[in-house]
């Protein structure tokens, strides 16, 4: 039998768990320069205090970093900016990622560089807006679309 605690998606820390991450922080506030010395927290060799696995502040850190990062699992991109990800994974949580669908792959590298298609081909500020608001069609349409296809695949088997 599994402890319940061991399935838990939060946990409850222990009070020796808090003790060890204060004693990390103090050990690792020793070393805020590099000092060619074994990692202050966690006495390894190759990395410093600030870099350790073992130190709660790089812990959370790395955890900030990744509440910012997206990866496509068809493509395997990694998104950090949060307009790229929408751009590649879309509106629909059922829909296809970008990278699935090439048509939509050409025109949002257009669209990522729209200014610099624009300025190349003289298009004036109405012309651009123009060519971005059909292409936000296509887009929308290109979801509704499949939405539609996969509704109307699930009634058909119902």
């Amino acid at each position: 039998m599994t402890p319940a605690g061991i399935l838990s998606a939060t946990p409850r820390f222990t009070w020796a768990e808090y003790a060890e991450a204060v004693a990390a922080l103090f050990d690792g506030a020793t070393q805020l320069e590099p000092d060619r010395q074994s990692c202050a927290v966690c006495g390894d060799t190759g990395h410093q205090a600030w870099e350790c696995h073992h130190n709660p502040l790089a812990m959370m850190r790395e955890a900030q970093r990744l509440q910012h990062t997206w990866r496509c699992f068809m493509c395997g991109e990694v998104l950090t900016d949060e307009n790229a990800a929408e751009l590649h994974f879309g509106h629909d949580p059922d829909g296809r990622p970008l990278c699935c669908q090439p048509w939509r792959v050409q025109a949002a590298a257009w669209l990522a560089n729209a200014a610099d298609v624009a300025d190349a081909e003289g298009l004036t500020p109405p012309e651009e807006i123009e060519i971005m608001e059909k292409l936000a069609e296509a887009f929308r349409d290109d979801a509704g679309w499949q939405t539609r296809k996969a509704n109307a695949g699930k009634e058909a088997t119902a």
